[in-house]
């Protein structure tokens, strides 16, 4: 069942979980017609609410590097992320695999707290095999450039 990690019971258990492992937010990077396909996207948003975690959405096409909508919205978003990071909250990073998109961006997390970019590609890689999936993906994070 492909809505199987999304279940209701299951999915309170994780949130459950992510609340007592510190979990301050959920990054999602699914598109909408894909949490179509994930799950009830408002019952989704509501039970992370309910668990006193933020939810943050930043959708990039699957297998495709952020565009320019993302990269407007990131502004923003960057500084929450870090802020949480940095007083020792934990954040989930999430798109349809687990791999691409939320790989692409926990790089240039990475990047945005000073890694070099190749490092930032490995340690990524060394955590998630098989993370940033595409070429197009590799080439945004080597070109991603941190604005204050």
């Amino acid at each position: 069942d492909e809505k199987g990690i999304f279940q209701e019971l299951n999915f309170q258990t994780q949130l459950n979980i992510l609340q007592k492992n510190n979990c301050s937010s959920i990054t999602s990077f699914v598109e909408d017609k894909e949490f179509d396909k994930l799950c009830n996207k408002k019952q989704f948003i509501e039970n992370i609410y309910k668990h006193n975690i933020k939810w943050y959405h930043l959708p990039i096409s699957d297998l495709s590097a952020p565009d320019s909508e993302f990269k407007y919205q990131w502004q923003t978003k960057k500084v929450l992320l870090k802020k949480e990071l940095i007083i020792g909250k934990n954040i989930l990073l999430h798109c349809w695999g687990g791999k691409g998109r939320a790989g692409t961006v926990a790089a240039i997390l990475l990047i945005e707290f000073g890694e070099n970019k190749n490092e930032a590609i490995n340690i990524v890689r060394a955590k998630r095999k098989g993370a940033i999936e595409s070429k197009e993906q590799e080439n945004f994070i080597l070109s991603y450039r941190p604005i204050n």
